[in-house]
C-alpha cells in the first residue's frame, strides 16, 4: 500500500486537505452512496443530492468516493472509512495486488485483485482478495461487458 492513501487528519477531526465547496465550482470528486455507485445511473439519478468535493493532489475527472461498509479490509480499510477512486479506463491498465473497487452486475467489492489470464494472455477473471483473509476467503468474478474498475486512489478516515 502506498503512503498517500492515508492522508495525515487534523485535531478538528476534518482530513487535512479536505476542500468542501459550499460555493463556487464544484470538486473534482463525486461523493456517493455505495448503493448508487453499485446502480448503472451513479451521478444521473437525484442530481440534486449529488456532493463534490476536491482533495489537492488529486485531479482528474469520473473520480468517486463512498463509505465504506464492512470489515473485509480491515486493517488497511475500515468500515466507514470514504474510499476515493479513479476509473479504469483498459483492462490492461489494471496492476496485481492493488486495490480496486470493482463493479460487476449491480454488486460492489472493495479488495485486492490480482488478473487471471486465458491462454492468449487475455483477462478473463479477478481474482478477488480481503485484507482480512482470516473472515473473508478469496473469491474469483468472471469479466464481462458490466464490470468497471475503480483504482483506489485515497482513504479518508475518522470523519
Amino acid at each position: 500500500c502506498s503512503s498517500d492513501l492515508f492522508p495525515s487528519h487534523d485535531k478538528a477531526g476534518e482530513p487535512m486537505g479536505l476542500d468542501r465547496h459550499v460555493g463556487g465550482p464544484p470538486g473534482n470528486i463525486l461523493f456517493t452512496s455505495i448503493k448508487a455507485f453499485a446502480g448503472s445511473t451513479l451521478g444521473s439519478e437525484h442530481a440534486e443530492d449529488n456532493t463534490y468535493f476536491s482533495i489537492p493532489g488529486i485531479s482528474g475527472s469520473g473520480l468517486v468516493a463512498f463509505r465504506i461498509e464492512g470489515n473485509s479490509m480491515d486493517p488497511v480499510i475500515m468500515h466507514g472509512d470514504i474510499i476515493v477512486c479513479q476509473p479504469v479506463e483498459r483492462l490492461g491498465d489494471i496492476r496485481d495486488n492493488d486495490i480496486y473497487a470493482v463493479r460487476s452486475n449491480g454488486s460492489v467489492w472493495v479488495k485486492y485483485v490480482q488478473r487471471v489470464l486465458n491462454s492468449r494472455n487475455e483477462i478473463i477473471r479477478l481474482k478477488m482478495i480481503s485484507a482480512n483473509y482470516f473472515d473473508h476467503d478469496p473469491f474469483e468474478e468472471d469479466v464481462d461487458e458490466t464490470t468497471k474498475l475503480f483504482k483506489v486512489v485515497r482513504k479518508i478516515s475518522n470523519l
